[in-house]
């Protein structure tokens, strides 16, 4: 058994209610699927628009993908299929609101994400200083801009990653 699919059995996806309407059961052979994808194309967050989140509102499955994210980015190798991850984990921590009925519960699931996603900070700044192909650097450094409060550590970071991370996605923490 693989690293993902550990932290995929390792949670109970019928007990959570999908975005479709339906339990997030399905969510793990998803998850699993778009683990063993073997295509270039790096967008992940597609297969999970309508189930995790919408937009940037998120239902309850958002925060328990962010672990699964987070063993696949760690443990393939293929540039396009941590992208995918990358991708997938950027839409669910940048999310800006939590369903209304997830919401009446007092649950805040933008936060919960953020939370299970900072669990893996230093795995993301890895792939930020990893000078590895494409976008990967600057997909992850999006995702901590999103994720880590502390600016002075993003912009020492930013500037060891020089180059790596594009122009962009960096942002002007003068005005932080």
């Amino acid at each position: 058994m693989t690293f993902v699919e550990s932290e995929i059995k390792a949670r109970d996806w019928g007990q959570l209610r999908c975005g479709c309407g339906r339990s997030g059961a399905h969510l793990a052979d998803d998850l699993l699927r778009l683990a063993q994808r073997t295509d270039d194309d790096p967008h992940g967050a597609r297969p999970f628009d309508g189930h995790a989140f919408d937009d940037v509102v998120l239902y309850e499955p958002a925060p328990a993908i962010v672990p699964v994210a987070l063993a696949a980015i760690a443990e393939l190798r293929v540039p396009a299929a941590r992208a995918r991850f990358l991708d997938l984990l950027l839409s669910l921590v940048a999310g800006d609101g939590t369903a209304t009925e997830i919401a009446r519960e007092g649950r805040d699931l933008e936060q919960e994400a953020i939370s299970a996603c900072q669990a893996g900070q230093w795995l993301l700044c890895a792939e930020v200083l990893s000078g590895g192909s494409g976008d990967l650097p600057t997909r992850a450094f999006e995702v901590l801009t999103v994720i880590d409060d502390d600016r002075s550590r993003l912009e020492r970071l930013c500037r060891t990653a020089g180059d790596a991370i594009d122009h962009y996605a960096k942002p002007p923490f003068q005005d932080l």
